[in-house]
């Protein structure tokens, strides 16, 4: 019966097995039509934003006192495919920033904060004279100046600082170092730099300009000229190179003797043999050093605006000149001599026999001894000695004049001159001597 199932609600068109929640008023049905025997499904609703409204969004209460929300972010933009696609209103997508990218920030800091000085001092009405200023300062003319100033006051330091010295010749090259610079500056003319006036620069390329100058360098006014160039490697506010005088070599050539001694430039020796070498533009002091034959000797190179030559003497020093002498006196004192093959031995007398007389050949003319004759040295012979050192090591070879006396009968005298030759050998300190006498070849 139907008033017996508790199951089942009242009216006869409910579907079975349908709960009903009871209704607030007596629900009328429908008269038209009985409802389908399930309800459709609802519709799905429209997918939300990203991002709550801004007028609805409230932040989440705190939980405890140590929980703090997180910081809010812009909310995300729907790609337009997708708001289309779904039905949501359209919004233009832009990309999420970018990280800037690092830079090195300590030179860029120092970079800015100089033009920044630049343009303050420009803005300040002082940006021509600072530039006149560090314009003169690093300036071609400034490096000719200051090169010279270092000179003047003995300053190799301050020399190598504004100049780069010119050479082409590797042997050469120790006279071009800080050291051969310091040498050079020994020699007192280098040192003796006034009345400096330099000219105004023109230009040669895009990185050298050539400059005049006029000045007194040892004592003797010059007037030089002088390529000078950027120094890349020396930048000065960005904008102000360094200069460095292109300073040109001078070629000293040395006339050295037969076995001269060893040759010093400033103090600093050459290689054995050389003939030339080449230094920095200016004055040198040249040495030949002693040996047995000769004495040291110093010349002073002006190696200004010229290539000089040096030609040391080569005459010997006066204790090879005594110990040569020495050698000849004793040679025409113990002169050896066949006195019977000969009738010009000096120092012997010759005794004619009697009842006969000797024709004696001579120059000018024979001459008749009745009785006896002899000859004898006269003078020095070696007054007007000269000793050339030979190429053959340790040898001299020495020539010079010479006389004779011819007494005839106790009561004529005939004179006369020649010369001798002789090879002197250096041997334990001293000379030995082989000498050729000739003093009688003519008639005095």
């Amino acid at each position: 019966m139907q008033g017996d199932d508790p199951q089942r609600p009242e009216g006869p068109d409910t579907p079975v097995g349908t709960p009903t929640p009871p209704p607030a008023s007596p629900a009328q049905p429908p008269a038209q039509a009985a409802p389908p025997p399930y309800p459709p499904p609802p519709a799905y609703p429209p997918p939300p934003a990203y991002g709550p409204p801004a007028s609805a969004y409230s932040p989440p209460p705190m939980a405890s006192p140590v929980y703090s929300p997180p910081p809010a972010t812009p909310p995300a933009q729907v790609p337009p495919a997708y708001a289309q696609q779904f039905g949501a209103p359209y919004a233009p997508y832009a990309p999420p920033p970018q990280a800037p990218a690092r830079r090195s920030s300590g030179r860029m800091f120092l970079i800015i904060g100089i033009v920044a000085v630049v343009v303050l001092a420009a803005l300040g009405g002082g940006g021509a004279l600072a530039n006149a200023s560090l314009s003169s300062t690093y300036s071609p003319q400034r490096a000719v100046s200051d090169y010279f100033s270092a000179m003047g006051r003995g300053d190799a330091t301050g020399m190598m600082s504004d100049a780069t010295f010119l050479s082409d010749d590797s042997a050469s090259s120790q006279f071009f170092t800080k050291d051969g610079v310091t040498a050079m500056l020994a020699a007192d003319q280098n040192k003796q730099i006034s009345s400096v006036k330099v000219g105004s620069a023109s230009t040669v390329d895009d990185s050298t300009d050539s400059v005049g100058v006029t000045l007194s360098w040892g004592g003797t006014s010059r007037n030089l000229t002088y390529k000078v160039r950027k120094d890349s490697s020396r930048v000065h506010y960005l904008f102000y190179p360094s200069w460095r005088v292109l300073m040109p070599f001078t070629t000293i050539t040395l006339t050295v003797p037969n076995q001269g001694g060893t040759v010093q430039v400033d103090g600093l020796s050459l290689p054995a043999a050389s003939k030339k070498f080449e230094a920095i533009q200016g004055f040198h002091s040249v040495t030949m050093q002693a040996t047995d034959f000769y004495s040291a000797n110093t010349q002073i190179a002006d190696g200004v605006d010229s290539s000089p030559t040096v030609a040391f003497p080569t005459d010997l020093s006066s204790s090879a000149r005594a110990a040569a002498a020495s050698s000849i006196k004793a040679a025409f004192g113990n002169v050896t001599c066949d006195v019977t093959k000969y009738f010009d031995c000096p120092n012997h007398r010759y005794t004619v026999r009697a009842g006969y007389y000797d024709i004696l050949p001579a120059a000018g003319g024979d001459i008749r001894a009745n009785s006896w004759w002899s000859l004898a040295f006269v003078g020095d012979p070696t007054t007007s000695m000269k000793l050339i050192v030979s190429t053959t090591s340790g040898q001299v070879d020495a020539s010079g004049n010479c006389g004779m006396t011819l007494t005839v009968d106790g009561k004529s005298t005939y004179n006369f001159v020649g010369d001798w030759t002789g090879t002197l050998t250096w041997t334990a300190g001293a000379f030995n001597s082989d000498v050729t006498i000739n003093c009688d070849v003519a008639r005095a």
